[in-house]
């Protein structure tokens, strides 16, 4: 068996001026999404954004580890944490 090993360049964010990403659910928004918000933080923070908001439903439970994960580097918001509303009839 030949097997050729081949480098990986990994992704990089080279545009001058950086995004925010404004609309992020991750693993605490129930059956939304499968993003581990610790992943994403770190990616964002080491290509340079400002920022990132969580817009999970319902929960602010990823807070903890996307500022741990952030360490200073990026501010993380919650701009309307994808609020849920019940109508009582």
């Amino acid at each position: 068996v030949n097997i050729m090993k081949i480098s990986h360049t990994a992704r990089q964010d080279n545009a001058p001026e950086k995004r925010v990403e404004l609309h992020l659910h991750t693993q605490m928004s129930s059956m939304d999404a499968l993003t581990d918000v610790g992943k994403v933080v770190k990616q964002a923070a080491a290509w340079g954004h400002p920022a990132i908001a969580i817009t999970d439903h319902g929960t602010v439970q990823a807070f903890p580890k996307a500022r741990d994960a952030g360490k200073g580097k990026i501010k993380i918001t919650c701009p309307k944490c994808g609020n849920t509303f019940i109508r009582k009839s």
